[in-house]
């Protein structure tokens, strides 16, 4: 991660005292620790639902890509206090980080539906 992102920016996705991370990625504690680990031959199988919340993650971090060029917004976005309707002053993180797999989906379409949409020249939208 580069160095200009704001101190505390991945602090819910970090292993910390609080679960945020693993609870978003629905992950075991354990499953947490060996991934960080970082061994080459470690393997782990995920089911259908920890997939789909992976790409919302992964999603939600293209369309920040295509919203910021700044890299203060860009990886500070989804820990800074958001005053929209649902958020309540609490960060998108704190939003996500309940574990609730709906909650994730409605934070990929409020930010997804910030990014502009590209119509080529058959109808379809590029992303």
């Amino acid at each position: 991660m580069p160095s200009n992102v704001p101190e505390g920016a991945v602090s819910h996705i970090d292993d910390g005292p609080k679960p945020g991370g693993r609870s978003i990625l629905r992950i075991s504690p354990d499953t947490y620790a060996q991934a960080k680990q970082q061994k080459p031959e470690w393997q782990i199988t995920l089911d259908e639902d920890q997939l789909a919340r992976i790409s919302y993650v992964l999603n939600i971090h293209a369309a920040l890509r295509v919203l910021f060029d700044n890299p203060d917004n860009l990886y500070g976005f989804m820990a800074m206090p958001n005053f929209n309707k649902g958020s309540d002053g609490r960060s998108a993180l704190e939003v996500i980080a309940c574990g609730d797999i709906g909650t994730l989906r409605e934070t990929w379409l409020r930010v997804n539906m910030e990014r502009p949409a590209l119509i080529a020249d058959e109808g379809r939208v590029k992303l």
